[in-house]
Formats: structure tokens, sequence, C-alpha cells
């Protein structure tokens, strides 16, 4: 997202595969920029593993909760978690998905952070949209031009 955001400062910190255990505890280097805004899309890989949509939620508040104690000045967005499409599980996979979106929209209306829908633009039938992916999960090219536009008015005063 840093090269189609066009800015340098722009860090992306996401591994391949992660879930939000992994993130908690590589939060060590992120605490000590006390970066001016955060930007989370994490969970996809934690619910492909059969977390349970409860354990999702309850990492994300952990996360949540640290990110706004450690880094009191940063700005937090949460984006929801998107669809899959065409996997063994994806009715599944997409209900739990669902699940774990209103709860963190729930979670993040509570505790004052901004929550951005992502889900709804990348959804037809209960699915992501065939257009914005080329294996049901990872996103083609036009998913993250879409990405990142949606993304941009959040947090353009930055760039």
């Amino acid at each position: 997202l840093g090269e189609l955001l066009k800015d340098q400062r722009v860090k992306n910190r996401g591994i391949s595969g992660d879930r939000i255990s992994g993130v908690i505890r590589r939060l060590g280097p992120v605490i000590r920029e006390q970066p001016r805004k955060i930007v989370i899309e994490i969970g996809t890989n934690d619910l492909g593993g059969r977390a349970e949509p409860s354990h999702v939620l309850k990492n994300y508040r952990l996360l949540i909760d640290t990110l706004r104690k450690t880094c009191p000045d940063t700005k937090l967005y949460i984006q929801s978690i998107f669809p899959v499409r065409s996997l063994e599980d994806s009715r599944e996979r997409n209900a739990a998905i669902n699940e774990v979106n209103s709860g963190l929209r729930d979670y993040c209306r509570q505790v004052n952070i901004t929550y951005i829908d992502m889900h709804t633009a990348f959804v037809s039938n209960g699915e992501l949209k065939s257009e914005y992916t080329f294996d049901g999960i990872h996103f083609s090219g036009e998913g993250y031009m879409l990405w990142a536009k949606l993304l941009v008015p959040h947090v353009k005063d930055s760039l």
C-alpha cells in the first residue's frame, strides 16, 4: 500500500500468514516509533486456522488496548476483515468474518477509534468479488487499487 499511496513514510508491518498474536508479539518497534497513525487489517489467517470469532475478537481487543495504552497520541484505524471467495470453507469463514467485523465495529465505537468498513466494497453474494482476487484470498492488482482508493480518505491528512 505504501507504493500505491506514494508515500515513503507508510511502513507495511504485515507478514504473510500472520495472525493477531504475531502482531502483538512484534509491537515493540512500533511502540518505540510512536507513529502518528496506525492502520490495522488482520484476522483472515486466524479464522482460516479455525480460530473462533470470540477468540479473534479477544486478541483484537488486546491489540487495540495495548496500542491505546502504549501509543496514546497515535490515531488508530481498524479495517474490517475482507471476505474470501471460492474456498472449501468460504461460507463458514465469511460468516465468521462477518461476526468478527460486527464485534470490531462495536468495540471501536465503544473505545472511540476509527473503524473502516472495507468489507462492503469487496463483497458480492456473501463472497469476495472475483475481480479483486486471483486465488480467493489475496488481492489482484485491481483489489489493491480499490483498497488504496478507499483508505486514502481516512489517512490523507498525513500523506
